[in-house]
């Protein structure tokens, strides 16, 4: 997949949100999510494009800083079971939405990989119909020409 951004960018991440002191109540949790996002960003220059690693998807739905350019994303392993493009169990709030691929919202785009890992079911990696990979992602400059 080739992608045309801006050029310098920044590199920003956020962990897992998986952590224990993060609040569970959907509200807290969102404004918990776009603080952690905005002290991570505090640093980047007004204007200066990034391009945001984070654990799961779901923060795409939020109310991204504009400066954010991209997001690479996992988590979801794709849904890890598939049978017929219908997964039983998605960790994300979204379901299927950002379960899987490149998704487009107001023009932000999203990647999310189906990685490499596993659920694990009685102690024994778990995945059916949708197999490992690793992404590669081909970043360029735009052409000012079709700019």
């Amino acid at each position: 997949m080739r992608l045309d951004l801006p050029v310098p960018l920044w590199l920003a991440g956020l962990e897992s949100e998986e952590t224990p002191r993060v609040p569970r109540v959907q509200k807290q949790f969102d404004r918990h999510r776009l603080g952690t996002l905005q002290r991570t960003l505090r640093a980047v220059p007004v204007g200066e494009p990034i391009i945001l690693l984070a654990h799961e998807p779901d923060i795409f739905a939020l109310n991204l800083d504009p400066r954010v350019v991209l997001t690479l994303a996992g988590h979801t392993h794709g849904g890890r079971i598939r049978i017929l493009g219908w997964s039983p169990w998605i960790p994300s709030r979204y379901g299927l939405r950002y379960a899987y691929g490149h998704i487009v919202e107001q023009g932000l785009d999203l990647i999310v990989s189906a990685g490499l890992g596993a659920h694990f079911v009685a102690g024994r990696p778990l995945r059916l119909g949708v197999p490992p990979e690793i992404v590669i992602v081909d970043l360029g400059r735009p052409d000012p020409a079709t700019a």
